[in-house]
């Protein structure tokens, strides 16, 4: 059982459907479907983590409305909620995610508390107390994913996933998290976005593996061939789900079963393959945390 620390988000999402395409000039929209479930990339990554046999812990600050409803949820799930920490009078992270009849998505985040001032000092207490095999900087606010890459740069696997905060960070920042990172994980758009902050070259050379997904298309896989400065480019095909119920925390769920194979020792392609079986499971259930 590998112990992984995962940092980033925990929230509550409302997931909704409707039956037209997301274009730019929609403006309204009028669901055909609408619920809510528990999600958060950090325990997304971190329920995907426990089901395949992993020892996550995630280090996550949350508000008021966390008990009783989301600590049930992960009591019932065995995750360690000695990463938790609560912010009184403040509401946990919200995820509003918005998916058009072609499985577009249009998301809006509220990020949750304010970061507390002993964040690092927090953090830096969970490293001490526990020996992680590999830690996970998980979408977060720019100010918490770069505490979590000074403070866990010691710890032998490291994956980042810069997600939708891709956009907000700066090429100081990108170069930062990416010196942390040797496995990062993106998708097209974001790996897109990251590119037009710094060298696409210094990039793909700054990690020792990359993988850039693109929904139902192959999976761009760079991996060290000889060195860290020389990789091998695959194209990883990608396994149809049996039914394409909602894409919310697939992603999530891929990047986590890709950490999982590669810990446990599988070759990069393989590990890709296995973990777009879990990202397909993912897509044949509503929400992110019930398959």
């Amino acid at each position: 059982m590998t112990s992984i620390l995962v940092c980033g988000s925990l929230a509550f999402d409302d997931i909704g459907f409707f039956d037209q395409r997301l274009t730019a000039d929609i403006r309204n929209v009028k669901l055909t479907r609408l619920y809510r479930t528990f999600g958060g990339c950090a325990i997304n990554i971190a329920y995907n983590l426990k089901h395949l046999g992993d020892d996550p812990l995630p280090f996550v600050t949350v508000g008021d409305d966390y008990a009783p409803e989301y600590q049930a949820h992960l009591t019932r799930l065995a995750i360690s909620q000695r990463g938790i920490r609560i912010v009184p009078d403040a509401l946990s992270s919200r995820g509003i995610v918005l998916t058009d009849n072609e499985g577009a998505q249009f998301t809006a985040f509220y990020p949750g508390p304010p970061v507390p001032d002993d964040h690092a000092q927090e953090l830096e207490k969970l490293k001490t107390e526990f020996d992680f095999e590999a830690a996970v900087i998980a979408p977060d606010v720019p100010e918490k994913m770069l505490t979590a890459a000074n403070q866990l740069a010691q710890i032998p696997a490291r994956l980042w996933c810069p997600g939708q905060y891709a956009e907000l960070l700066d090429r100081q920042q990108v170069e930062t998290l990416v010196t942390f990172a040797n496995l990062l994980i993106v998708n097209a758009h974001e790996w897109q976005t990251l590119c037009q902050q710094c060298d696409e070259l210094e990039l793909r050379s700054a990690v020792d593996t990359l993988l850039v997904t693109d929904g139902p298309n192959p999976i761009t896989l760079y991996y060290p061939l000889r060195c860290k400065q020389v990789h091998t480019q695959v194209q990883v095909p990608t396994i149809p789900p049996e039914r394409q119920v909602d894409p919310t925390g697939c992603g999530d769920a891929f990047a986590a079963a890709y950490l999982h194979y590669q810990l446990a020792g599988e070759p990069p392609t393989s590990a890709a393959e296995l973990a777009t079986e879990r990202a397909a499971a993912c897509m044949a259930q509503r929400g992110c945390q019930n398959h």
